[in-house]
């Protein structure tokens, strides 16, 4: 006999869902080789009208990447030294 609310019916149908909500996640991921060397980017969307100055802080050492201006994106490269300082 079915509940009033329908619960009964929904349940198959919860039940598939989790499985595949299951089957995704544990879905094969390889992840690739990363190049150490390879340029770390970051990219900023202001969407104030101002314009923003971007910084990047590490061990209190604040260095400016750059602006972007109001209603824009921007896009900067982060030092390396700020990334990888193990690499030159």
């Amino acid at each position: 006999m079915k509940s009033p609310s329908g619960a009964t019916a929904a349940r198959p149908r919860l039940a598939r869902l989790a499985r595949l909500a299951l089957a995704a996640a544990c879905g094969a991921h390889r992840a690739g080789t990363v190049d150490p060397r390879a340029a770390a980017m970051v990219e900023v969307e202001n969407q104030s009208f101002y314009d923003v100055t971007v910084y990047i802080v590490r061990s209190g050492l604040r260095t400016r990447l750059g602006t972007v201006q109001g209603s824009s994106t921007g896009v900067f490269e982060i030092p390396r030294t700020f990334v990888n300082p193990g690499l030159p």
